[in-house]
């Protein structure tokens, strides 16, 4: 859940989004949290606009801003959502189905942009704006999807609502294996995690191993738990760089270039 507060301040309360900011006619995000609030104030509003999300699990904190994001309900823009519809069902229907009332009260369904989907294709990269998405299957209730982001220079791994499984980690460790930045999990602390097993995140020490598996040059921890402040992330930080060096926290506004 999306949160507020001063004790929230150094790295931000929206929940999950990520552009890969390249071509402004045409933006990519993986995930739809509240964060893509923010995208929509960067916005040219005079013209037709193509977006292509990828979503890493459908529940609500990785896909509440689609309804509430101005060009989804304008006419000629254009939208494709990829996703995997292995446990869920297809991608349409899945977000059709909480995007209409009454819990909304507009349907996602009779939107007057153009809007497509797809799904992702596990063994075929998908090529856009100079840059190659992969996918991988990780572990988490319902299903979920880490995303491999190749640009020219350099390439980044997003493996939010990730919780650590030995096979979704030798998949991941693979699938990761010399990224220049690995973004993971790591909502819990390693005291809290026996009450949470099942419920799809990892600790600290949990993406420490990961990113050490995959040998990438920085980890950026991510999944932040709601109940912890700023403090107590800086906090899991400073315990994670005790092992990994090279840690900080995803914050908004973060950039990465690839």
């Amino acid at each position: 859940m999306a949160v507020s507060g001063a004790q929230y301040t150094k790295y931000g309360g929206n929940t999950t989004c990520f552009e890969i900011a390249d071509d402004p006619e045409h933006r990519v995000l993986i995930d739809a949290g509240t964060g893509l609030r923010d995208v929509d104030h960067t916005l040219y509003h005079d013209h037709t606009l193509s977006f292509t999300f990828f979503l890493t699990p459908y529940h609500w904190d990785h896909i509440q801003g689609i309804p509430v994001f101005a060009p989804t309900w304008v006419p000629g823009n254009r939208f494709t959502f990829y996703g995997d519809s292995t446990e869920v069902g297809d991608v349409r229907a899945t977000l059709a189905g909480v995007i209409t009332q009454p819990w909304f009260p507009a349907a996602l369904v009779d939107s007057p942009a153009e809007i497509s989907y797809a799904d992702m294709d596990m063994e075929k990269p998908v090529e856009l704006d100079n840059v190659a998405i992969s996918t991988v299957r990780l572990h988490h209730p319902q299903g979920v999807s880490g995303f491999r982001i190749d640009g020219p220079k350099r390439s980044v791994v997003i493996a939010t609502d990730h919780e650590s499984e030995p096979d979704a980690n030798r998949a991941l460790a693979e699938f990761a294996k010399g990224a220049d930045v690995l973004i993971h999990d790591a909502q819990y602390l390693p005291a809290e995690y026996p009450l949470r097993v099942g419920w799809g995140h990892s600790t600290w020490e949990h993406a420490v191993e990961a990113a050490d598996r995959a040998g990438v040059g920085q980890l950026v921890l991510t999944s932040h738990d709601p109940d912890h402040t700023d403090d107590d992330i800086d906090g899991i930080v400073n315990a994670a760089a005790e092992r990994f060096p090279n840690t900080v926290a995803g914050a908004e506004g973060m950039s990465f270039e690839l």
